[in-house]
C-alpha cells in the first residue's frame, strides 16, 4: 500500500499563518539521539517506497529534502539522496566552508560510482556575499545580479576554480549535471554557480525569527501603504525601510529567476 505523506506531516499553516498551506513538512526529530544507519537494501527500499506513493498521489507534489551537509552524511542524509535526482549547495563564500563541502561532495561521489544513489550536483549557492554596491556586474563570464566588494570576487574567483577543477576531473564525472571534462570552465560556472548577497539584518531576522517569508513583507509593506516596517520580536523591535525591504526581496526574486531558467537531463 501507499503512504499517505500528510499522515507524517506538519501542515505548517496550521501553526505558521506566514505561510501557503500546502507546505508540509516532515521533521527528522529536534532532539539528539543515536541513529543505527540503515543497510543500503533498506534505504533504497525506504526511497522506493516514498517516490512511488508520491507519484500515484491524487495530489502534486514537490519533494525538497534538507540535508545536514556534513562530511560524514547521517543515515537520513544518505536517505534524502535516494530520493532526489538533484542537489543544490548553499555554502558560504569561504575557502574553509568550501574544504567541508568538498569532502561532502566527495562522499556522495563515491554513492554515485557504487550506484547506490544518482543525484547530481544542479546548483551550488555562494551565500552571504558582502556586496559594495547594488548594480549589477559581469565578472568573468559570470552576470552578477550585484557588485561584490573586492576581497569577496578574489575569493570567488578562488573557489570557482576549485569547483570547475572537480567538474573536469574525470574520476567526478556526472556528479555536476552541467560538468564534463570538456567543458570550458566559463560555461561550467555560469550555468552551476549562483551568488547570493548578504541580506540586510533587520530583514532576515525577523524573517528568521518570526517564520515570515520575504514575500509575505512585500505583501505586508504593500497593504500598509507605508515607507518602513516593524518587526516585533521579543525584546527586540526591528525597523526597516522601504527600500531595504524590496532590495532583499529583488535578491531572492534573482536567485529564483535562476532557478526557474534551468532544464535539467540527468545522466
Amino acid at each position: 500500500s501507499d503512504i499517505d505523506i500528510t499522515a507524517h506531516a506538519l501542515q505548517v499553516a496550521q501553526h505558521n499563518p506566514h505561510v501557503p498551506d500546502n507546505l508540509f513538512l516532515v521533521s527528522s526529530g529536534a532532539w539528539p539521539r543515536s541513529e543505527d544507519p540503515l543497510p543500503e537494501d533498506r534505504r533504497k527500499q525506504i526511497g522506493k517506497k516514498i517516490k512511488e506513493s508520491l507519484e500515484r498521489s491524487r495530489e502534486t507534489w514537490k519533494l525538497f529534502c534538507d540535508t545536514d551537509g556534513d562530511r560524514r552524511p547521517s543515515p537520513f542524509t544518505m536517505l534524502a539522496y535516494s530520493l532526489c535526482p538533484f542537489a543544490v549547495v548553499p555554502l558560504h563564500l569561504s575557502k574553509a566552508d568550501l574544504d567541508r563541502t568538498e569532502t561532502m561532495l566527495g562522499m556522495m561521489n563515491e554513492m554515485r560510482k557504487s550506484g547506490e544513489i544518482s543525484t547530481q550536483v544542479l546548483l551550488m549557492v555562494w551565500n552571504m556575499v558582502k556586496s559594495q554596491k547594488d548594480e549589477p556586474i559581469e565578472h568573468k563570464g559570470l552576470m552578477l545580479p550585484f557588485t561584490p566588494s573586492k576581497v569577496s570576487l578574489d575569493i570567488l574567483d578562488a573557489c570557482n576554480k576549485r569547483i570547475a577543477g572537480m567538474a573536469k576531473d574525470p574520476s567526478f564525472a556526472g556528479l555536476f549535471v552541467r560538468g564534463s571534462p570538456e567543458t570550458p570552465d566559463v560555461e561550467f560556472l555560469r550555468s552551476t554557480i549562483a551568488v547570493m548577497r548578504q541580506l540586510a539584518d533587520n530583514v532576515l531576522k525577523p524573517a528568521e525569527e518570526l517564520g515570515m517569508p520575504f514575500v509575505h513583507m512585500i505583501d505586508t509593506l504593500e497593504a500598509s501603504g507605508k515607507k518602513q516596517l516593524k518587526f516585533a520580536s521579543a525584546d527586540v523591535t526591528y525597523t526597516a525601510g522601504e527600500d531595504v525591504v524590496r532590495g532583499v526581496d529583488e535578491a531572492v526574486r534573482n536567485l529564483s529567476l535562476k532557478f526557474e531558467a534551468m532544464t535539467v537531463d540527468a545522466r
